[in-house]
């Protein structure tokens, strides 16, 4: 039986390119894809027939969110960088909006002004919310199972008086960080403060549940705080501001989450 063996041969120069080529290949930087592209992250927005705006954040994303109001315009806007927010027109022409399918959108007034907002993050926990202001009713909840905490700010470059609405924050399972900020607020305020509501920082009443910390932050006119409850297990802080400022704690009450 015959049997052919082919020998292949090699210069020193195929040598030489060989390694060069592996070395050239070692030296490519790699280009690492963003993690927002590979997951598409998204959140919704619904506008509906009673002109109430709903948010839903993505559930593959620790959302962190910046809702402001202008009230010239009567325009909201929302925005959440980092994911494409998506809008559902449900309202029948009572509010007109921009931007869907970018990190910005704005809600302003059709045939109705916005009789609600409304931020929910059904399906996950760590997420951040900026309310700066609004003339609706706002209510920040968490409904996921998933324990975790959230954050809510409550006021822009320090002062919380264009939140004009009541607003409410909810956590189903886990908790939330709270944070009034009045800061640079120069008119004198009267605060009341129990374990289910804060009124006076605002010019609306706020109400809260299931928190895992409260800051107070006041502002520079004089102001005075009226303590009648503070929620058990958790840390409360008020800052009173830097003018001349009274706090008068009248209980230590208790509230069982």
């Amino acid at each position: 039986m015959n049997r052919i063996f082919r020998s292949f041969h090699s210069s020193k120069a195929d040598r030489s390119d060989n390694r060069r080529l592996r070395t050239d290949r070692l030296k490519r930087p790699l280009v690492l894809e963003a993690l927002e592209r590979r997951l598409n992250l998204s959140a919704a927005v619904t506008l509906s027939s009673a002109a109430a705006v709903s948010w839903l954040g993505s559930s593959a994303d620790t959302n962190v969110v910046t809702e402001s109001y202008n009230s010239t315009t009567s325009t909201y806007t929302i925005s959440d960088p980092g994911v494409t927010i998506n809008i559902t027109d449900n309202s029948g022409g009572a509010l007109t909006s921009t931007g869907s399918g970018t990190s910005t959108v704005t809600i302003t007034t059709g045939t109705s002004s916005v009789s609600s907002l409304t931020f929910n993050n059904s399906t996950g926990q760590g997420n951040t919310y900026n309310l700066e202001g609004s003339a609706a009713p706002v209510t920040v909840e968490n409904t996921s199972t998933v324990s975790g905490s959230d954050t809510v700010t409550l006021g822009n470059a320090g002062n919380a008086q264009n939140l004009l609405g009541a607003i409410s924050i909810s956590n189903t399972d886990g908790g939330m960080n709270l944070t009034v900020n009045d800061s640079a607020d120069t008119t004198a305020r009267t605060a009341d403060l129990s374990t289910t509501q804060l009124t006076g920082i605002t010019p609306a009443t706020i109400t809260y549940s299931r928190l895992l910390a409260l800051t107070i932050d006041g502002g520079t006119g004089g102001n005075t705080f009226n303590v009648s409850g503070t929620i058990s297990n958790i840390t409360t802080t008020i800052n009173s501001g830097s003018g001349n400022n009274t706090t008068t704690v009248d209980s230590t009450g208790l509230m069982t989450q």
